[in-house]
Order: C-alpha cells, then structure tokens, then sequence
C-alpha cells in the first residue's frame, strides 16, 4: 500500500468491511446470494479488519474511503422496488452504490496519476443497477484523458468496461482479477517470473 493516496472499498466488499467498522449494513448482496445473512460472516470480517487495518496505516493520502449511501433493492432482479438510503435496513439489499458516493469517488479520482480498478459497483448486468459502475468507468476514462495510467482487472469488471463501451478509453484491461490483485500484493507469478528467465541459445 506504499504510495497510495486512496483507497475504496466499494460493491459487495464493502458489506464486510462495514461489518466490522462503523457502519454496520443489513442484508448486503454476497457473491449474488441475497439470503446470506452477515451474522454469518464473522470470520471473514474479522479477517477484513485485520487486513484494512493494516492496509489503511500505510496509506499516504486520506486513507479508506467508504460509500456513503447505496442503491437498495427488494430483490435482484429486473423491476425490483428500489430506493437510495445511507444505511442499509433487513429486507433489503444493497446492489450498487448510490449518487452521492458516485461523486465522492469521482472526486477522489480527479488528479490522480495512477488508478487501479477491481471490482463492479454493484450488479452492473441488471440494468438500473448498473449506474455506479459506469460512473467508475467514465470518471477512469476522464483522467486517463488527462494522462493518468488507469489499470482495470478482473473478469466482471473487464466485461462491464467493455459492454459500457469504455474499454478503448482506459490504459490497460485485464481479465486476470485475481492474478492482477496478486500482482499487486506482490506475490510470486510464475507466469511473470518466466520473463525474467534467461534462455540460453543452443550451440
């Protein structure tokens, strides 16, 4: 986390994060099952904190940035009865991030030299869920306009990007989310560390 000015915790990620902080959220979407109660996360959150704490004492900037309000659903699926909250209550479910955050991010964004992406917003396949990733998208297309290097990984986020039609306006897109986080873990990639490897001509 050495040199990084901000860091987001958005989509559904951010449900375990708020867990275990401040702001607890009710029902959140988890890897697209809506009954997966967060009573049931305690392992995985308390494993979030450990790690976000840690993360957040080497950022250099403003630290962790966390959505301020949400787009709810009463179901995941086209037609669901909406509405935009700050605090997400039992009964519904968070499935994007709502236009107050949108701003805050892009904000958080305008200036930056280097931006990496990895995540949707929310459930970006169903229309009307889909306005905070492309928010993300065209506020990375706007700086990269102004000389940023903007990296987008991972197969969801990858797959929005070009659906949206942003994918031509960013640096770099990558399919590899997980592989492209480990990258910047740094973490051993075979498949990078054989492009260091010297390969000696037969005589």
């Amino acid at each position: 986390m050495d040199g990084v000015y901000h860091w987001a915790v958005l989509g559904a990620l951010c449900a375990l994060v708020a867990l275990r902080f401040a702001n607890p959220l009710h029902n959140p979407r988890r890897q697209r099952d809506a009954s997966h109660q967060p009573d049931s996360w305690s392992g995985e959150a308390d494993l979030a904190r450990g790690h976000l704490t840690a993360g957040a004492k080497k950022v250099t900037g403003k630290g962790l940035v966390l959505p301020v309000d949400h787009l709810v659903a009463d179901k995941v699926e086209p037609g669901a009865q909406t509405k935009v909250v700050d605090h997400i209550e039992a009964g519904w479910i968070g499935v994007d991030i709502g236009p107050k955050t949108r701003l805050l991010f892009a904000e958080k964004l305008r200036g930056a030299k280097t931006a990496f992406w990895n995540g949707p917003m929310g459930v970006f396949e169903i229309k009307g869920f889909d306005e905070g990733t492309r928010a993300m998208a065209r506020a990375l297309a706007e700086i990269t306009g102004h000389g940023a290097v903007t990296i987008i990984g991972g197969g969801d986020s990858a797959a929005a990007v070009r659906e949206m039609g942003f994918d031509t306006q960013v640096t770099h897109v990558s399919t590899g989310g997980g592989a492209a986080l480990e990258m910047v873990e740094g973490k051993f990639l075979p498949g990078l560390a054989a492009l260091d490897l010297k390969i000696e001509k037969p005589s």
